[in-house]
């Protein structure tokens, strides 16, 4: 490698970094390392390191401005004046002209939590009116009944076997 040679490389990398200016500088970056490593690869395959082998090189990737070119349309970015805010989509928002997410309201399972939970309290109520039911046919099983007039202290009720 001479310096006539890398001062090539270096020019053009350089306009090239100037080009991509208006990228983010991760891309800037990504982009200028993986074109300085295809050049060095080319330079090294070259038969001998000379100026015409370098420019021819450097032709085939193309202007610097050319690269940028490809480099924004690749990256789907497009150059923004200095300065300016940038605005993100948010990727759940609706794009302009197209419909947005339904909006919130009763679900079908908000339906079925009413219907599960008012289940739940008839099927309370039910089952405590039996559990009485049943405890009052227990009080009453067996025994005999004594009308209210005949009871008192010396009143014994007994229970006579069948």
């Amino acid at each position: 490698m001479t310096i006539r040679t890398d001062a090539l490389v270096r020019d053009y990398l350089a306009a090239l970094e100037n080009a991509l200016g208006d990228l983010n500088p991760g891309q800037r970056a990504e982009l200028l390392d993986d074109l300085r490593g295809h050049i060095e690869t080319e330079r090294a395959a070259l038969p001998e390191d000379s100026e015409a082998g370098v420019r021819q090189i450097l032709d085939r990737l193309g202007s610097p401005e050319t690269v940028a070119a490809a480099a924004r349309v690749e990256g789907q970015q497009t150059p923004e004046p200095t300065g300016a805010p940038q605005y993100v989509q948010h990727p759940q928002a609706p794009r302009f002209g197209q419909p947005g997410p339904p909006a919130a309201g009763p679900s079908s399972t908000d339906g079925r939590r009413i219907v599960l939970i008012v289940l739940a309290v008839v099927g309370a109520v039910l089952g405590l009116m039996f559990l009485l039911a049943v405890v009052a046919a227990l009080m009453f099983v067996g025994g005999e009944t004594v009308p209210a007039e005949q009871t008192g202290p010396d009143v014994v009720v007994t229970q006579s076997a069948p």
